[in-house]
């Protein structure tokens, strides 16, 4: 699995809980957004445990993906603009 998901041993040390209902009712209790696969074990993004460890600084990697391409976003508004003129 992609290294950006924290495995089920680290969600177990995190939590202090051995099973997957256990985990889950904790990710609930505070508040960190997670998916469950279809063994109904908990999915948890190693961002969403960063911001809720209250990390403000976010890796670099995952600046770039965030980051809005305002050049594809211009032409798009340029398309529409031009189609929305001949109309």
């Amino acid at each position: 699995m992609d290294d950006s998901i924290l495995t089920y041993d680290e969600l177990r040390d995190l939590s202090g809980y051995r099973t997957s209902p256990r985990i889950c009712e904790w990710l609930r209790a505070n508040k960190i957004p997670h998916l469950t696969n279809g063994r109904g074990r908990p999915l948890v993004s190693r961002l969403v445990i960063r911001t809720a460890l209250g990390e403000t600084q976010l890796p670099q990697a995952a600046r770039a993906e965030r980051s809005i391409n305002f050049n594809k976003l211009n032409e798009a508004r340029q398309k529409n603009n031009g189609t929305a003129q001949k109309n």
